[in-house]
């Protein structure tokens, strides 16, 4: 969006984002977002509010959206639209990858990593 937002192509980039049959946000929150990301994001979702599917894969709570985006108000806004509809599965444990590491090692086989 920072890169449209450069290039006059923001209106575009929202437009295509919320035609799309399937927009897949993934590991939301794992790297630090830019100031417009609560109004970019907000925007998408509004637009995509129940006219097109969503998947959001994230390690953070929803209760950190608010710090995570920036804007409290605006988190608020997207989750109430996101969590209408959705499915949420949430899995606990430790790191799938960790886990097929250590079995990798335990059964002799060449290690990828």
């Amino acid at each position: 969006m920072a890169e449209a937002e450069a290039t006059g192509t923001r209106r575009e980039v929202v437009e295509e984002l919320a035609k799309t049959d399937l927009l897949l946000i993934e590991d939301l929150g794992m790297k630090k977002l830019p100031a417009t990301a609560a109004e970019d994001l907000l925007e998408v979702f509004v637009r995509r509010y129940e006219k097109g599917s969503i998947i959001m894969t994230t390690n953070r709570p929803l209760e950190d959206w608010g710090q995570i985006l920036g804007d409290t108000a605006a988190a608020g806004a997207i989750l109430d639209r996101f969590l209408h509809h959705a499915e949420v599965i949430q899995i606990t444990g430790k790191s799938y990858r960790l886990h097929s590491r250590a079995k990798r090692k335990v059964d002799g086989s060449k290690d990828l990593d």
